[in-house]
């Protein structure tokens, strides 16, 4: 696992409270059967949400450097950031989650509108769909709860 990596992974196990022996090992597997281009749950005999388990995990090496980048919509769509998710919403064959490290894991996603916890909906004038930008740790808050036994 890269450093990115690690970080996303870091924040899965804190939101449903595993520990690394519990989850660090599916995900090197996973990575390791795909040349570390994604990693998956689904081998993840626990109680995990379903759609947890099927999603891939996309996590950019690429980096933002400047933070205006995140809220200004040409500056975005032309960052190698949101080039690097182009590519994966192009290329993913399964429901993605797509990451990237500025400081803490980020997600980004597209929707045309947002309800959620503290993130940044990035849209253009006159378009009818925008570019979320949230804390993975948020979105996970948001979109998925922890199993029953950890309440």
């Amino acid at each position: 696992m890269n450093t990115n990596q690690q970080k996303v992974v870091s924040n899965l196990r804190k939101h449903f409270l595993l520990t690394t022996k519990q989850l660090d090992p599916i995900v090197n597997r996973s990575l390791e059967e795909t040349n570390g281009v994604y990693f998956k749950l689904e081998d993840y005999e626990g109680d995990l949400p379903n759609s947890i388990k099927e999603a891939q995990f996309f996590v950019s090496s690429e980096k933002i450097t400047k933070l205006d980048t995140l809220w200004n919509y040409q500056k975005l769509i032309n960052s190698t950031v949101y080039a690097n998710y182009n590519d994966v919403k192009h290329n993913a064959y399964n429901e993605f989650i797509f990451c990237f490290v500025v400081g803490d894991p980020f997600i980004m996603r597209e929707s045309d509108i947002y309800a959620g916890l503290g993130g940044i909906f990035c849209k253009s004038p006159g378009m009818e769909t925008g570019i979320i930008i949230e804390p993975l740790k948020n979105f996970l808050i948001e979109n998925f709860e922890a199993p029953e036994w950890c309440e």
